[in-house]
């Protein structure tokens, strides 16, 4: 559970700086409390996904997210390449020390056939096995999505491989308690 609760601690750090808008207290309902669902074990689908890869930590990842994505959402509009469904962030060995190294792709499911413009990357990520949450409210409390995903998937004796993906299926913005995201810890 230690793990669980490290986790949970690293993704809601990610979670602040990535998405670091405010909006005044009182907006959005105010007064809402986030929704975690259960935990499932779920067989994803795998699809075509053009992103781009970077070096970032805790500490950067705010700042990688506000340069890299527009400039992937205008390469995208530019070679005129259609999107298959809402930004996937995939992360590549978290750990909760705020200044350590980690990959981030930051990517969208693209149409087959696609090519990736200059400086991005297109992989088609395959089917996989994945423990998933679906989470529901604002960013800052992501945290308790982690810490029931990893608390449950341990108690299962479920092993993950160290990739996460975040899957934005609905998005308002870092306070919104609308936002929906599919928490998916990929399986050995």
């Amino acid at each position: 559970m230690k793990r669980a609760g490290g986790m949970a601690v690293i993704l809601a750090l990610l979670a602040a700086a990535v998405m670091a808008q405010t909006r005044p207290a009182g907006q959005n309902g105010a007064d809402a409390k986030p929704s975690v669902g259960p935990m499932r074990v779920e067989h994803l689908m795998g699809f075509n996904y053009l992103y781009v890869s970077r070096e970032a930590t805790l500490k950067t990842i705010g700042q990688v997210f506000a340069v890299e994505l527009p400039k992937l959402i205008a390469a995208l509009k530019t070679e005129n390449i259609q999107m298959r469904g809402g930004m996937i962030s995939v992360y590549h060995g978290l750990t909760a020390d705020p200044s350590r190294k980690f990959n981030v792709d930051i990517g969208f499911p693209v149409e087959a056939g696609a090519m990736a413009p200059e400086g991005y990357q297109l992989l088609p990520l395959s089917d996989t096995n994945c423990a998933t949450v679906l989470f529901g409210g604002r960013m800052a409390e992501i945290g308790q999505a982690y810490q029931q995903l990893y608390g449950q998937l341990h108690a299962r004796g479920l092993q993950p491989t160290g990739e996460t993906r975040e899957y934005y299926l609905y998005w308002e913005d870092f306070d919104s308690p609308n936002n929906v995201v599919l928490v998916a810890v990929v399986l050995k």
